[in-house]
């Protein structure tokens, strides 16, 4: 593969992160030259220069399918490529936190080498002209490694961890201004592996200060001057040990009770806060349920109400019609005593009369027929 062309078309996509034919263009022959070359001082340079695009994904599966004795080398290709001493707009950095994401996780080739990989993050956090490190380093710590890592990460014990003290205590430092962050403190239990992270840096943070209180204690021993002294220097210097031990072990614990009671009071602070939400929600609940109980006497009322004007109205018709046949019972026993009678002049002007009485009747109980 023709490594020139592979690194201009990374340039175009570079400059058009969205043109996805552009990057499938890019990507299909740089991980083709990946497949053929494994890692070399070009795929290392290309790794740093494309890790804004696949976070070096894709170099860490090359990475990771090393046979073991190929792993040393590998490490020593990238230590001293060009881009790694660049450090291109935090390129190697950027790198270098997903490679320790990997090692972490527990990918047996990036975790045989966690202590480089850690000091090589250390040494790449600041850009070749920076005094101090710029916020935006401790962000892509957060994207590309502590998002990365799952809830149940196996943090290693430190005394595995193989660096130096003050590149550990760095990486310590720079953790714990990650953790620090107001992304990172919004997000809370978002971010699964936080709490474990915190731990495990105070931890280091302790294995540091018990390091350098071993060293300082060798460094002022006094010299043995004889040897019938040897025998009783031994043993304070079993007994010294014991003692740095519990020293040691005493300051571990103190760590971890500070730890726990701040963890502690969180808590409590967070539980007073539910506290006092569940006493609002509690108060609205009981304000909704007396206006419900309100509301329902009220349809019940309203109910009972409806139900007597029913009632009423029934027992009004009921009345009125009972009322009408009364007062028609004369006029239809005139008519029946007549309606066998053959209808003649006088018998039809009767009949006359006795409608006028019915309309009459009729409007009376308010039932008008005419206008």
């Amino acid at each position: 593969m023709d490594v020139k062309i592979i690194r201009e078309k990374l340039a175009a996509v570079l400059k058009e992160q969205e043109n996805d034919t552009k990057y499938r263009a890019f990507l299909d022959d740089y991980t083709m030259l990946l497949d053929e070359v494994k890692v070399n001082t070009d795929t290392a340079n290309l790794a740093i220069e494309a890790v804004k695009l696949d976070q070096g994904n894709n170099f860490l599966d090359i990475f990771a399918g090393l046979e073991k004795k190929q792993v040393k080398d590998a490490w020593k290709i990238i230590l001293n490529c060009g881009e790694f001493k660049k450090n291109t707009d935090y390129g190697t950095f950027e790198l270098m936190c997903s490679f320790a994401a990997s090692a972490l996780a527990g990918d047996a080739n990036t975790y045989s080498i966690l202590g480089n990989i850690l000091t090589a993050m250390v040494n790449s956090a600041k850009l070749p002209e920076q005094e101090k490190i710029d916020t935006v380093a401790y962000e892509i710590v957060r994207e590309l490694l502590l998002e990365v890592l799952p809830k149940n990460t196996n943090f290693p014990e430190w005394e595995t961890v193989k660096m130096a003290s003050d590149h550990m205590e760095s990486f310590c430092t720079i953790m714990e201004y990650t953790l620090a962050l107001k992304s990172v403190q919004e997000a809370g239990t978002d971010i699964p592996a936080a709490f474990n992270m915190k731990m495990w840096i105070a931890k280091g943070r302790q294995y540091v200060e018990e390091t350098r209180i071993l060293k300082e204690k060798k460094k002022n021993k006094p010299p043995k001057r004889s040897m019938e002294l040897r025998k009783l220097a031994e043993h304070f210097e079993k007994v010294e040990e014991e003692l740095d031990k519990a020293i040691c072990e005493t300051a571990r614990l103190t760590s971890q009770i500070d730890f726990l009671l701040e963890r502690l009071n969180e808590s409590e602070r967070t539980v007073s806060e539910k506290d006092k939400e569940i006493k609002v929600q509690q108060a609205e609940i009981e304000e909704l349920k007396t206006r419900v109980s309100q509301a329902n006497q009220e349809v019940d009322e309203r109910k009972k109400l409806n139900d007597a004007q029913v009632q009423y109205r029934e027992d009004t018709q009921a009345a009125l019609l009972q009322d009408i046949a009364r007062a028609l019972k004369p006029e239809y026993g005139d008519y029946a005593e007549t309606i066998n009678v053959p209808m003649n002049e006088m018998l039809g002007e009767i009949y006359r009369e006795k409608l006028k009485q019915i309309f009459k009747i009729l409007e009376q109980k308010g039932i008008k027929v005419g206008n």
